[in-house]
C-alpha cells in the first residue's frame, strides 16, 4: 500500500494562497456593492413611481408620464398625445439567448405589427435593465432603459423573422454589433428627455 507523504506549505505559499483568496473576495465585495447600489437606485424609482408596483403596463407608465391618451386594442398606435403626436410603446424583458452564457439582450418584436401596418411618429422601446450594465445607461437608477425611435428609422434597426419585423438588442452597450446597435448610440433616453422630445 502506498503511503502519502503531506508536505507542509511553507509560510511564503500559505501567504501567496491567503492572498489570492483575499484578492478574489474584495472583488466580489466591489461586485456586490456596485449590485445593491443598483438595487437600491431601483427600488428608489419603483417608490417614486408606485403604479409601477402594482403591475402597470409599459404603455401605462408612458401614458401617464406623458400625459398621453391610451388607445384601444387593436389600434395602429398605444398612446396619443395632446400635440397630435402617436407613440407605440413594446417592452421588453432581459431573456438568454444561449443557455449558460453570461450575455443577456433584449427582444422586441412585431415592432411594426403583425403585417406592417402599425402607424405612429415614434416606436418607444421599453427594456428591463441588466444590473450588470446599467451603470452605462443613461439612467442607472431606472428599473427599464428607453429608446425613442422615429417611425422612418425603425425599420433600418430591425431584422427581419418570417418578414415580421423585429429588433434585438445585447444588454452590454460596448459589445452591441446588431443592426439595433445603434439604439444604444442614437436613441437611448431618459424619461425626461422624452418628455422634452414631444413637448
Amino acid at each position: 500500500m502506498l503511503k502519502t507523504r503531506v508536505i507542509p506549505l511553507r509560510r511564503k505559499d500559505l501567504a501567496l494562497v491567503h492572498s489570492a483568496e483575499t484578492a478574489e473576495l474584495i472583488a466580489e465585495n466591489e461586485a456586490l456593492k456596485r449590485r445593491v447600489e443598483a438595487l437600491e437606485a431601483q427600488i428608489s424609482f419603483l417608490k417614486d413611481h408606485p403604479t409601477l408596483t402594482e403591475g402597470m403596463r409599459g404603455e401605462r407608465l408612458v401614458a401617464t408620464s406623458l400625459n398621453g391618451t391610451l388607445t384601444s386594442y387593436g389600434t395602429a398606435h398605444d398612446i396619443e398625445l395632446s400635440s397630435g403626436i402617436l407613440i407605440e410603446v413594446k417592452s421588453s424583458r432581459l431573456n438568454r439567448p444561449v443557455r449558460n452564457s453570461s450575455t443577456l439582450r433584449l427582444a422586441w418584436s412585431k415592432v411594426l405589427g403583425t403585417k406592417g401596418l402599425k402607424r405612429f411618429h415614434f416606436l418607444l422601446l421599453i427594456g428591463e435593465t441588466d444590473p450588470n450594465h446599467c451603470q452605462h445607461y443613461k439612467d442607472p437608477a431606472c428599473p427599464f432603459v428607453f429608446f425613442f425611435v422615429p417611425y422612418d428609422e425603425v425599420r433600418a434597426l430591425a431584422t427581419q423573422t418570417a418578414s415580421i419585423p423585429g429588433i434585438q438588442l445585447t444588454t452590454n452597450p460596448f459589445k452591441a454589433k446588431s443592426t439595433g446597435a445603434a439604439l444604444f448610440e442614437r436613441y437611448q433616453m431618459t424619461i425626461q428627455e422624452i418628455k422634452e422630445r414631444v413637448a
